[in-house]
């Protein structure tokens, strides 16, 4: 009782001895009580995947982690593994649901080139693991990734110490896996590499707390300031940039 009307999510989890079930039904809550309602739990599951490179792979690719965060409901169960020398991972325990993926860990101009889940690509998509088991995942790094470089001025002088944001154009790619930060030195210069070849939105801000780019209500107002670059594979772009308060 006391909820208000909208989409909310009813999440359950048990115990079958040292194993947790988990299940989550989302719900759309009107004027009326709503009865009967069932969230069916399950095991967690183990997800296999394999990773490849093109292009010459890191010398230390054990460093490579991916991870899972549930992007619906309720935010648990965050899964991450390391990627073994061969190229093969396992992740565990994975429940049903969607999910976000990350690769951390690439260096220098290396960036997640594709993802497939068994015959379907879903760079830039959630994984829909709602249904349970599914099939391998494909993840291939490329090391061809573009950058954006240049300087940042205020007034005609350099702005040290700024933060400098590359935004994707496309909002289905506007994650912590293709979103890039930087900062400027002391004469305002700037680099940021590892980029996915597309369009970004570019800008240089004075002040801005960490992780507030994530927030589409922040970024709304400064979109029409930044400058905006197509990146293309193995190429860099170089900006003159205001800063933008």
């Amino acid at each position: 009782s006391g909820l208000t009307p909208g989409v909310w999510t009813i999440m359950a989890q048990t115990s079958e001895g040292s194993e947790r079930l988990m299940g989550q039904l989302a719900v759309e809550l009107g004027e009326r009580n709503l009865d009967g309602l069932v969230v069916t739990v399950s095991p967690p599951q183990k997800f296999e995947g394999s990773l490849g490179f093109s292009g010459t792979p890191p010398a230390g690719q054990s460093s490579v982690r991916i991870t899972l965060h549930p992007s619906e409901g309720i935010h648990t169960g965050v899964a991450t593994a390391v990627v073994r020398p061969d190229g093969s991972f396992s992740i565990s325990p994975v429940y049903p649901k969607k999910y976000q993926l990350d690769v951390e860990g690439l260096t220098g101009n290396a960036y997640l080139e594709s993802v497939r889940l068994g015959n379907e690509e879903m760079l830039g998509k959630e994984l829909d693991l709602s249904a349970g088991a599914a099939p391998a995942l494909q993840i291939r790094i490329s090391d061809k990734g573009g950058s954006v470089s240049g300087t940042a001025q205020k007034d005609g002088n350099p702005a040290a110490g700024a933060t400098v944001l590359a935004i994707p154009v496309n909002a289905a790619f506007r994650t912590r896996q293709f979103l890039r930060t930087g900062s400027t030195d002391a004469a305002g210069a700037f680099r940021l590499g590892g980029l996915a070849p597309m369009e970004y939105l570019v800008m240089a801000l004075a002040e801005v707390e960490y992780g507030a780019w994530e927030d589409p209500d922040f970024l709304g107002p400064l979109e029409s300031s930044a400058e905006k670059v197509r990146i293309e594979k193995s190429a860099t772009a170089n900006l003159q940039l205001k800063l933008l308060p």
